[in-house]
């Protein structure tokens, strides 16, 4: 995929899951280990590497753009957009929690579910 279609794939997905009417939350820094509790109908973009982040809340969706992130997201997510390269995301499986929609564009990320410990 050249980059030309790369970007505008980004700005679409990134469009698509950021309604205006919500926040977002952008992490562009690198290597940070924090937990984020988001609002209904936040979302939260990683442009930043090798962060490793928690989700909690209620949030729209989370577009992670950067690389070599891992994220935990224990939330009501509705969809995961991975644009970046190499991220892992752990979907922690709720009762009455629908899974996330997962829209792959980058390349060797892995999402996988798990329960509660």
């Amino acid at each position: 995929m050249n980059f030309a279609k790369f970007a505008a794939a980004a700005l679409v997905l990134a469009a698509l899951s950021c309604p205006t009417w919500a926040e977002t939350q952008n992490i562009m820094g690198n290597g940070e280990r924090k937990t984020y509790t988001l609002k209904a109908g936040d979302s939260l973009q990683v442009m930043g590497n090798l962060n490793t982040l928690t989700i909690k809340g209620d949030p729209q969706g989370v577009n992670i753009m950067g690389n070599d992130n891992t994220l935990t997201v224990d939330a009501n997510l509705k969809k995961i957009d991975l644009l970046g390269n190499n991220n892992t995301v752990i979907v922690i499986r709720r009762e009455g929690r629908t899974d996330p929609k997962v829209n792959q564009v980058g390349s060797n990320n892995k999402v996988s579910f798990q329960k509660p410990k």
